[in-house]
């Protein structure tokens, strides 16, 4: 039996169908919305340099693996830190929507919607029905699949491949067919190559379903070996690709390297700012603060019946940020997303317990009520926040472009704040919108990297210089809220450019454009 009929014949069974088209319907309607925006909400530099590597895809004719970015001049700089599937599919499909954000988007909504399809099918598999509704429910409709399942950045095809891993698997487990099994290894190996961290934490459910199925022999299978050597070897080869390709352009961005500043340090782990971040983009964003009470009781539950699965994917999680952390969801909060359905899976397991019959909130309609309108609002609020936008860079883009500077000449972004690095969030997007290469200037001694700059390339002729100002501020602190840290301020460059040349010929309320003529 395939996986669609069987799928087909649960839904059936349990009349589950119209709770799945219900759902996937408005999960992806929720989706479609304002798919052809600029690039300028939450996490937008992962957007834009996602569509920087598309569009450069494009102009180099697809090569299979090497992608170029634009932040390193002239230079033919290659950049590989994932397999590019995703930039692929976009700068094909680009040939239908004649919009790069459309197209990116797009490819995300297909993973998402595959990645829901999944996620109700291992839940029919593994969750009474009660639960299954609540799973699906809360995975629909939480504001940070929301979000992630419409950017244009790899995290939705990142969970769809993780649940498909956990799915071939399952179905491995049941019928110990060799075609699943190569399905299993397929999928294993695109998710190693595209973000080996955020599948990392499924190894403990895997183990767990194989435990559970054939006890200690499944440690002796040869399936079991062919799926480690399959996974080293993958590793091992993916990690000198990406060394290779990075060495001339990018020489700290080594696989050993990236690995050294995801894992990070002991001292990250001691400090309470990294677990109360996590905790709270999570039961912020992720499930919104009222389903993360249910997440608490939900854990007790999922702990009660001792349910392999779900218990060791929670000690998976846990492992995922244990180790990952400091140099991913916290550093990266997309990351979360891969975590986000068992979060879903046990919240619903509170949900279930509280509005089934004997429960604290059955037949009280006026709780339930007001539950429904508190999470409403908290809902609104999450969404808010993610899809804030900051125009800063997206003005600037569009200032200079105005211009119709010379595809000879180039960039230089000298951003006044954001974070621990100068233009860190800013950058991607001007060189995008504007449709220059050029430089980020560094934190430190910009006076004295902008003359380098300048004297080793005369072609870099134009200056975008972004301001601070309270409403700069307020962007970047909403559309994270709480989880922002106090931005570092820099000072205006307008002498320095001025003694080198350099004339200001565009202005807005937060960004100066200069060019030397």
């Amino acid at each position: 039996m395939t996986l669609f009929s069987r799928f087909r014949e649960t839904f059936w069974q349990r009349a589950s169908w119209k709770l799945f088209a219900l759902l996937l319907l408005l999960d992806t309607g929720a989706r479609m919305v304002a798919i052809t925006r600029p690039i300028i909400d939450a996490h937008d530099i992962r957007q834009a340099h996602t569509a920087i590597l598309t569009q450069n895809l494009r102009e180099d004719g697809f090569p299979p693996v090497k992608t170029r970015g634009d932040w390193n001049g002239f230079e033919n700089a290659t950049v590989v830190l994932e397999l590019p599937i995703m930039n692929h599919v976009a700068g094909r499909l680009f040939a239908l929507t004649h919009s790069l954000e459309a197209a990116g988007r797009l490819v995300a909504i297909a993973a998402s919607a595959a990645a829901f399809w999944l996620f109700f099918w291992l839940c029919l598999q593994t969750l009474p029905w009660g639960v299954t509704r609540w799973a699906a429910t809360v995975f629909a409709f939480s504001p940070l699949g929301i979000f992630f399942g419409q950017s244009f950045q790899p995290e939705a095809p990142m969970l769809c491949l993780s649940l498909a891993i956990l799915c071939a698997f399952w179905k491995w487990r049941e019928t110990e067919q060799h075609r699943w099994l190569l399905v299993f290894l397929l999928v294993l190996a695109l998710g190693i190559t595209i973000k080996l961290n955020e599948i990392s934490h499924l190894a403990f459910p895997v183990l767990a379903l194989g435990l559970t199925k054939w006890g200690p022999r499944f440690l002796l299978k040869w399936q079991t070996w062919l799926i480690g050597a399959v996974g080293g070897a993958v590793t091992i080869v993916w990690s000198k690709v990406i060394t290779h390709f990075n060495a001339s352009s990018f020489p700290d961005w080594s696989a050993s390297s990236n690995l050294r500043n995801f894992i990070g340090t002991l001292n990250d782990r001691l400090h309470a700012y990294y677990y109360l971040k996590l905790a709270g983009y999570m039961g912020g964003l992720g499930l919104t603060p009222v389903l993360g009470l249910f997440f608490l009781t939900g854990v007790v539950v999922v702990w009660r019946r001792r349910d392999s699965l779900y218990v060791w994917w929670g000690a998976g999680i846990g492992f995922f940020y244990l180790l990952w952390g400091p140099g991913g969801p916290v550093g990266h909060s997309y990351y979360h997303l891969v975590a986000l359905p068992w979060f879903c899976v046990v919240a619903a397991f509170g949900l279930d317990g509280a509005l089934a019959e004997g429960g604290w909130l059955a037949a009280r309609r006026l709780g339930i009520s007001a539950l429904a309108l508190l999470w409403t609002g908290f809902f609104g609020a999450a969404l808010t926040t993610l899809y804030y936008p900051d125009h800063t860079a997206y003005s600037a883009a569009r200032a200079v472009a105005a211009l119709q500077p010379p595809k000879s000449e180039g960039l230089i972004v000298a951003a006044d704040h954001r974070r621990a690095s100068s233009g860190w969030p800013l950058y991607p997007t001007i060189f995008f919108y504007s449709g220059m290469k050029g430089y980020n200037l560094p934190l430190s001694d910009r006076e004295v990297e902008l003359a380098t700059l300048i004297d080793r390339h005369p072609e870099l002729r134009w200056v975008v210089q972004t301001r601070f100002t309270p409403q700069a501020d307020i962007a970047m602190r909403n559309r994270i809220a709480i989880f922002s840290r106090t931005p570092v301020i820099q000072p205006a460059l307008d002498e320095p450019l001025t003694k080198l040349g350099f004339v200001k010929v565009s202005m807005g309320p937060d960004f100066s454009v200069f060019h030397k003529p």
